[in-house]
């Protein structure tokens, strides 16, 4: 699926939705901007869709569909991804430090160049995973 079959959201109404119930927001377009940090997204549907660039500090998305999703080049500094899909995700370059990613779907996605300082990958599902030239300490 290519940009202009995604539909673009911009944050604020996408915090609106959310706010009043709503949790599909698969294939949508998002770039550059950093007001989710913090944001509490827990069961949030964003498959196939495009946060890359983003400041995703603190972001809650524990139980949230990723699958698919390009996250490249975001920061998730403390983020929870508790049990989220991140199957097949786009990861790379993306910063992590500090994350939970307890039983979180990592299947086939790619972390190539991530930094995973401090990250809690208890019972993540990595097959296939991509870590190449990932970093952790």
């Amino acid at each position: 699926m290519d940009n202009e079959q995604r539909q673009v959201i911009d944050v604020e109404e996408i915090l609106e939705r959310y706010a009043v119930g709503e949790r599909n927001f698969a294939n949508t377009f998002i770039e550059g901007s950093d007001e989710l940090a913090g944001a509490d997204l827990r069961e949030v549907n964003f498959s196939n869709s495009i946060l890359a660039e983003m400041i995703l500090e603190g972001v809650n998305f524990s139980s949230a569909n990723l699958r698919k999703a390009h996250l490249g080049l975001s920061i998730l500094y403390s983020a929870n991804l508790q049990g989220a899909d991140l199957s097949e995700a786009i990861l790379t370059f993306s910063e992590f430090t500090g994350a939970n990613l307890t039983n979180a779907k990592l299947v086939n996605a790619n972390l190539s160049g991530a930094s995973m300082d401090r990250v809690n990958l208890t019972n993540a599902d990595l097959t296939g995973c991509n870590i190449e030239e990932a970093s952790a300490r």
